[in-house]
């Protein structure tokens, strides 16, 4: 009896000690430390910025281990303040499953943060981690955070309803003179991730009400006027005397110069204008919509969005986005 109770004690002992043992590193999300792949190059000596770059490297080549040790060494060295090693760290940690360590990350970089297009960067893994955690209205603040970015003093506020105003009357334009006039009225542009505003669509349009494809509509018009924005600067490179008078015009003119049908081929414009017309669709303004499906169907080229165009324009009906929000989600660091 006495050995039997003896035995239960020390088994208590030693869970004791083992749970506290997972607290302390982080196990208890079940996730594991990655351990290097490679030699670790002494560093002692080194300034921060070039243990970083080799930190990187190793991320970049997938030794998550390797880049671990180097932030580490480097926050270390800073004593905890350096916003990329933590960021880097955040980065591992999510990609390991441990979230909570990686969420502590994020927030340390974000509060070490010097740019705005640091800040953005570091949300939108943020939201990315925030979304692998279901916790969707926590994403859709980092996300926010994004497209309104920090403003000194009280013009944040302004910026803000400002800037939401106009996409208000911009969906009004379009609805009623169409795309090509909304782009020549507006001139939106300065983004540094136009997913985010993109994201933040896709989760309105899957909310499934009148009033949130409306919000769907005013994103996706406020990411291809900005993707637009950028076609046009290219093309007043090569001809200052250029003036927008229609989409398909620009378009046409994109295939005579590499890098702006590069831009048109690799990039996002056909998606972000697919689904501004999805989301039109279940606004309820299926003539609108049925213009840009038409418009996309008649470009050339093998953009999958081309062929879901001419799909639609024959076929309407209303799509189900939520796979493109995983599909989005996987391209964020």
């Amino acid at each position: 009896m006495i050995k039997q109770i003896l035995m239960n004690g020390l088994g208590l002992i030693a869970l004791t000690m083992a749970l506290s043992a997972q607290d302390q590193t982080g196990s208890a999300e079940f996730g594991t430390m990655p351990q290097p792949l490679s030699f670790l190059v002494d560093t002692e000596g080194m300034e921060p910025n070039v243990v970083m770059s080799l930190a990187w490297a190793s991320y970049e080549r997938g030794d998550l281990g390797a880049a671990l040790q180097y932030a580490q060494r480097v926050n270390h060295t800073m004593g905890n303040t350096s916003s990329d090693a933590s960021y880097l760290i955040g980065l591992v940690m999510m990609h390991e499953g441990l979230h909570t360590l990686a969420e502590r990350s994020f927030l340390k970089a974000l509060k070490y943060a010097y740019t705005n297009e640091e800040r953005a960067d570091y949300s939108m893994s943020l939201a990315k981690l925030y979304f692998l955690m279901t916790e969707y209205e926590a994403m859709k603040q980092r996300l926010h955070d994004v497209v309104f970015p920090y403003h000194a003093g009280d013009d944040a506020a302004m910026y803000q309803a400002t800037l939401t105003q106009q996409w208000i009357q911009a969906r009004s334009i379009l609805q009623r003179e169409g795309l090509d006039r909304v782009i020549q009225m507006y001139r939106w542009q300065g983004l540094h991730h136009v997913d985010a505003v993109e994201l933040l669509a896709l989760h309105a349009y899957t909310q499934d009400s009148y009033e949130q494809y409306a919000v769907a509509v005013e994103l996706f018009l406020y990411s291809a006027v900005i993707q637009v924005g950028v076609l046009i600067e290219q093309m007043m490179l090569y001809d200052p005397q250029y003036r927008f008078h229609s989409l398909e015009e620009l378009l046409q003119l994109a295939r005579l110069y590499p890098e702006m049908q590069e831009y048109v081929e690799r990039g996002n414009i056909y998606r972000t204008l697919f689904l501004l017309a999805s989301s039109l669709y279940a606004y309820e303004q299926s003539d609108v919509s049925r213009i840009i499906w038409n418009g996309l169907r008649l470009q050339s080229g093998s953009s999958p969005w081309l062929r879901r165009a001419s799909f639609r324009f024959f076929n309407p009906g209303q799509d189900d986005l939520h796979a493109e929000i995983d599909i989005m989600i996987t391209t964020i660091r």
